[in-house]
């Protein structure tokens, strides 16, 4: 297969016609081609099979990652073991093209690999690979590790992919109506591209951006120096990469910058649409952030069974397949660490690894409210019996016993809260000490109200009080 003048090898629809190139770090296709990590992935690789059904006209750029993200498998005693396997990919084809990059004022060899449409049932994709022998060491580590923890390999990984990428597709002479990034780690090449076209305006054109992150501390930011010393803006001065990207300070945000340099971007749900435009708000600049939300390609993914039950309005035979599945998987989970789960019962499970953004902590949080709630209305419940029907109570004791809390949770709320500004967790923590020590000052004055007035009832009505409290801030 020649690819010079490439062209994608279908029969267009012509209503998807306009030529695209979609850059990704990774893409989660299938299995065997380990080269994603989790969600971005996943998103890219089912636009590429959506794009092969819908015959569009569009081609993927990602890396080859020598050796994936990582492998899981488990030490002796049953912890993560880490493990980087050197991936063997027989399927790809080898497109003989080769072409010099700068990475570090040092030119790179970069190699192009091919994934033919036919192979995954996917659009054609290009995968980008350093690990060549014409490369020092250090130049062959650039696409070994996807998400290389070390700074300045990621770095090069970031030009290797918007650089490269683009330089590629000039060797392919694809000549693409639109680059579409997805997330900002290709807008390197929105530098490439002001070098071949001559402005940001010309740049714009050609240029969309998907963003994920819906937070703004979790968008890639680098030190603007090491970015220029890496050779991330194509030989352009840093001056004139502040005029035309509008960054200020030592920090180079890719996002910021993929966001003036689209004339188009996108979240991935309407509501990431709306906290973008929100966050993003306050920048000059910025293209227009629309909405899509995210989907994952039905052909592939779908349990067409479940879908099968569903259109036939059969409710026994959905639950049957549903539990079927589940059992399933929770066979494999026992085979692996020999925990047995009960399909019958609601679990949350998280996927592939447990990481802070996949938002654990909302859930324990969302537990520990529900149990103040539950507590807070027992309170009130028992409260009010007692001031339907009071009794007398042993002031003595309630004093001793106030004083005692007042001491024991106002230690443990001083000791909390300063984490509890950070963590929800804590927050629910100091909170639930918090209203121990005010309940503890409510007994205390209630006790001394019962010792020397005998009103019993004051009981009633400060647990009521605290009830209500617990309720409203918990």
């Amino acid at each position: 297969m020649s690819f010079t003048n490439f062209n994608v090898p279908y029969s267009i629809d012509e209503r998807f016609s306009k030529r695209v190139a979609y850059f990704s770090m990774e893409f989660a296709v299938h299995q065997p081609l380990k080269i994603y990590s989790g969600g971005l992935g996943f998103l890219s690789g089912s636009h590429m099979r959506s794009a092969y059904e819908l015959r569009q006209n569009l081609i993927g750029i990602g890396i080859l990652w020598k050796y994936g993200y990582y492998d899981q498998a488990r030490n002796q005693d049953q912890t993560l073991q880490v493990q980087w396997n050197e991936k063997i990919y027989n399927f790809l084809e080898d497109t003989g093209i080769k072409f010099q990059i700068q990475i570090h004022d040092h030119p790179v060899w970069v190699k192009a690999w091919y994934l033919n449409p036919e192979t995954f049932k996917s659009a054609p994709m290009f995968l980008l690979s350093t690990d060549l022998p014409e490369n020092d060491y250090v130049s062959q580590t650039i696409t070994h590790r996807l998400y290389d923890a070390n700074v300045a390999t990621k770095v090069a990984q970031f030009i290797l992919l918007g650089v490269g990428g683009a330089k590629l597709i000039d060797e392919l002479n694809y000549r693409p109506d639109l680059y579409h990034l997805n997330e900002a780690h290709a807008i390197s090449s929105a530098f490439y591209l002001y070098n071949k076209f001559g402005s940001v305006e010309e740049v714009k054109k050609r240029l969309v951006f998907t963003t994920h992150t819906p937070e703004e501390a979790g968008n890639e930011k680098h030190d603007i120096f090491l970015c220029e010393k890496m050779s991330y803006f194509c030989g352009m001065p840093l001056d004139k990469v502040r005029a035309i990207t509008g960054m200020e300070g030592d920090q180079f945000n890719h996002s910021l910058a993929a966001l003036r340099f689209a004339k188009l971007a996108n979240g991935v749900s309407q509501l990431h649409g709306e906290v973008s435009r929100k966050m993003w708000g306050k920048y000059k600049g910025i293209c227009e952030i629309k909405a899509i939300t995210n989907a994952q390609n039905w052909r592939y993914w779908a349990d067409k069974q479940l879908y099968h039950f569903m259109n036939e309005n059969n409710d026994a035979g959905f639950d049957d397949r549903k539990k079927y599945l589940k059992r399933r998987a929770f066979d494999l989970v026992a085979d692996q660490t020999g925990k047995l789960f009960n399909p019958d019962v609601f679990t949350i499970v998280w996927a592939r690894r447990f990481a802070g953004y996949k938002r654990a902590e909302l859930i324990a949080a969302f537990v520990n409210a529900s149990t103040l709630v539950i507590v807070a209305f027992i309170l009130i419940y028992g409260a009010i019996g007692r001031f339907i029907a009071p009794k007398p109570i042993e002031s003595g004791l309630v004093i001793w016993l106030a004083l005692l809390g007042i001491i024991v949770n106002g230690m443990s709320v001083i000791f909390l809260k300063k984490d509890a500004e950070h963590n929800i967790n804590m927050k629910s923590a100091y909170l639930h000490l918090l209203t121990d020590m005010m309940a503890s000052v409510a007994v205390l004055v209630g006790g001394l109200l019962m010792k020397f007035y005998g009103w019993f009832w004051v009981d009633s009505v400060m647990t009521i009080a605290i009830a209500v409290y617990l309720i409203v801030v918990g």
